[in-house]
């Protein structure tokens, strides 16, 4: 049996439901926050909405092209053990959102943790897996409406009275609220179509 069968203990496939640039966007989203997501492009873009669209594109069709849904689902298990262990590249500490960074000016010692054969027993769930996945796709049909819904009740309210301030605050707070769900959902898929890496076992 080879490591990857040892390591991930089942094959790999897609969980996205086509090739639709709204499908793709979430498939690329995955554990992003949708808004923050968006709005790295247009901060990198100098809020030039262009040229920020332009590279998103570019991210979401990188990500489709370079199948990276499998790197993510497979691993530590398809990287060379050596590099892991020499720790060529590595993170050490969080930010304050609790995010892996790489702080050079701590002293620190890296120490490679190698994986437990059944660190990734959950990814065997198949119904579970199914069950998120039904779930996740529901939650972004969501957010799609309640955004395009969004967008449109911007463009069409009338000065600033207060049935149209009502339905901004309706809409801005059930997509909010939907945006959490949205990342709750992609954390339940998680469990399901990304190994384990040396970040959980610290």
């Amino acid at each position: 049996m080879t490591q990857t069968g040892k390591i991930v203990p089942v094959d790999f496939s897609s969980v996205v439901k086509d090739t639709t640039l709204g499908s793709l966007f979430f498939a690329t989203l995955r554990e992003e926050r949708a808004d923050s997501f968006v709005l790295r492009f247009l901060r990198a873009r100098k809020w030039n909405p262009e040229k920020a669209a332009d590279m998103l594109l570019y991210v979401v069709k990188f990500f489709h092209c370079e199948n990276i849904e499998r790197i993510i689902f497979y691993g530590e298990s398809e990287i060379d053990a050596s590099m892991l262990h020499k720790g060529l590249v590595f993170f050490q500490g969080r930010d304050k959102l609790n995010c892996p960074i790489v702080d050079n000016t701590i002293d620190y010692k890296y120490d490679y943790i190698p994986p437990k054969m059944n660190e990734n027993e959950l990814m065997k769930d198949l119904e579970g897996k199914k069950t998120a996945l039904e779930n996740h796709r529901k939650t972004c049909e969501e957010f799609k409406t309640l955004t395009e819904q969004w967008i449109d009740v911007h463009k069409h309210r009338s000065g600033s009275s207060q049935s149209a301030s009502s339905d901004v605050n309706k809409i801005s707070n059930a997509r909010n609220a939907c945006e959490e769900q949205l990342l709750e959902s992609s954390l339940k898929l998680d469990k399901y179509t990304r190994a384990k890496n040396i970040y959980d076992r610290l």
